[in-house]
């Protein structure tokens, strides 16, 4: 029984450590060699987005995030660095508002530019990684707590 208990006491660490790497990764995208046209509708469609993310409208700033991937795969390449970070913003977005399976390939996605723009060891490839474990634990809480919400559910209201 000590032994789960540890297991648990690490999973809810590693879990607050994730947490904290995701938060953090709340910068702009900032892409070079972009014209001013499109670095200052870049920067204002991310500022959009961080508004409304800053309320909680998540649903409302996903289709800008989106816009600004779009944008910067055009002028950057759709596996540059600058669009991984955008693949990391729409991610979040995606994961605030309850749809793991659009944030996971946005996650994966975000992860192999930074890996292969910065390699393995740097801190933003670990904060990419991190971003997708994060996901991986909130995933597994909710496939894991499903089945004992729903039959909370029909016992209190029946089938």
């Amino acid at each position: 029984m000590s032994f789960s208990m540890r297991a648990s006491q690490r999973h809810w660490l590693e879990a607050g450590l994730l947490l904290i790497a995701l938060v953090s990764l709340r910068e702009p995208v900032v892409a070079a060699n972009l014209s001013r046209a499109d670095q200052a509708k870049l920067s204002s469609l991310q500022q959009k987005t961080d508004e409304l993310d800053h309320a909680g409208k998540y649903r409302d700033a996903i289709p800008i995030a989106q816009d600004a991937l779009k944008l910067v795969e055009s002028t950057k390449g759709p596996e540059s660095l600058e669009s991984g970070a955008a693949c990391d913003k729409l991610g979040a977005l995606y994961l605030e508002n309850g749809d793991f399976n659009k944030a996971e390939p946005l996650y994966e996605r975000a992860l192999r530019s930074s890996e292969k723009a910065l390699g393995r060891e740097h801190s933003r490839t670990g904060t990419s990684l991190n971003n997708l474990a994060w996901l991986s634990v909130i995933w597994l809480s909710f496939t894991q707590t499903l089945p004992t919400t729903r039959r909370l559910n029909h016992s209190i209201n029946g089938p």
